[in-house]
Parts: C-alpha cells; sequence; structure tokens
C-alpha cells in the first residue's frame, strides 16, 4: 500500500483494495478450499457496508452532504455514488 499510495500517488482505498486482492489470491491459491469461504466473507461484509450506508443514509439525509464534502473522490471520474448514497469504491473495498 505504502508504494501504490505515497509512490505512484493511487488513492488510498485502490491501494488498499489492490493490497487485500493480492494478498487473499496467493492465500487462495496455495488453499483453494478456502475459495467458498472467502466469497461468502466478501459478500457478507460487502452487504453490511451497503446497509449500514444505504440505511445510514436514509435515517440520517443530511450524512449524504456530509459524505460528500469529505470524501476525496467526489466530483472525480471514481467518485460514482450508486443507490444514490453509495460510493462504489466502498463496496469494492468491501469485496475485497
Amino acid at each position: 500500500m505504502l508504494i501504490l499510495n505515497n509512490l505512484l500517488g493511487l488513492n488510498s482505498i485502490f491501494a488498499s483494495s489492490v493490497g487485500m486482492i493480492i494478498a487473499a489470491a496467493y492465500m487462495l491459491y496455495r488453499r483453494p478450499d478456502l475459495i467458498p469461504n472467502a466469497l461468502g466473507s466478501a459478500l457478507m461484509v460487502a452487504g453490511v457496508m451497503f446497509a449500514i450506508y444505504f440505511l445510514g443514509q436514509e435515517v440520517f439525509p443530511e450524512g449524504h452532504a456530509w459524505m460528500v464534502w469529505i470524501w476525496k473522490l467526489s466530483g472525480k471520474p471514481e467518485g460514482i455514488i450508486i443507490f444514490k448514497h453509495i460510493p462504489w469504491t466502498e463496496m469494492l473495498w468491501g469485496l475485497s
């Protein structure tokens, strides 16, 4: 992550996702019996994150404005919001 973020200037959420995906790929290469567990875990983490983002911003609508204000990818091509509240990069991170 340090190389991708500090030396190459990649956003930290992408850098950490790449690092986690590389580590997971190596682990699953060595232990292919863990693939179902890894996929299930990735989907559960992303699902919980989705629910927290979506329900949290439905209950507190002003939270969306606050998130856009502090979010470093807001207004950039990578700053895509899905389901009107959820940054797709957060879902990528949850899946990784």
